[in-house]
């Protein structure tokens, strides 16, 4: 279970503190209030206010000496460059144009097939990233809005496959997509 947790820097020592939090907005207060609920001593909490800007929540991870980070928190980075093996120009634009999807900065067509019909099942298009899951879905998140996403499902089998087409530069709006199904009646037989 994740630990919920925050820290921020108190107004009037600057120290740095852990705990909940507890946020106040009054009316003849211009700027909102918040508290971080300080558990570490005694058994009594207390609550000491902090600098609002400096609030973050923990996120579950720890640095390399065990060390809570934060949300805002500031780190040192260390790269390690390797030469054992060097990528070519493609795939390093093939790394850089699928990360630019997942960001929604790549406006796309994702085409779903029977295979066995040889008949489109789904056509998708817009500014979207797409994974495939666990449970053998094809996962297509779509950003619909500013802030706003929606997530589609696409159940993949022996007879399904999909094409991705990379259509940037296209002038769709990008808070919009388009999602086409292709619905075949089946062929009426009749027994006798």
């Amino acid at each position: 279970m994740r630990e919920i947790l925050f820290r921020g820097k108190r107004i009037d020592n600057g120290e740095w503190i852990t705990g909940g939090i507890f946020q106040q907005k009054a009316d003849d207060v211009k700027d909102e209030v918040v508290y971080i609920i300080d558990n570490s001593s005694n058994d009594v909490d207390w609550a000491h206010r902090v600098i609002p800007e400096t609030v973050g929540q923990f996120t579950g991870v720890t640095d390399k000496k065990g060390n809570r980070v934060f949300e805002g928190s500031i780190f040192r980075y260390e790269p390690h460059f390797t030469t054992e093996k060097a990528c070519s120009e493609a795939e390093m634009v093939n790394y850089n144009m699928s990360k630019q999807a997942d960001y929604f900065e790549c406006e796309r067509k994702i085409t779903v097939y029977n295979a066995r019909t040889d008949n489109i099942v789904l056509e998708a298009e817009g500014y979207m990233s797409i994974s495939n899951n666990t449970t053998n879905e094809l996962v297509i998140t779509v950003k619909t809005g500013e802030n706003s996403y929606k997530k589609n499902y696409v159940y993949l089998n022996e007879y399904t496959m999909y094409a991705v087409e990379d259509i940037t530069g296209t002038h769709t709006d990008p808070y919009h997509y388009k999602l086409y199904w292709h619905t075949h009646e089946g062929v009426s037989i009749e027994a006798k």
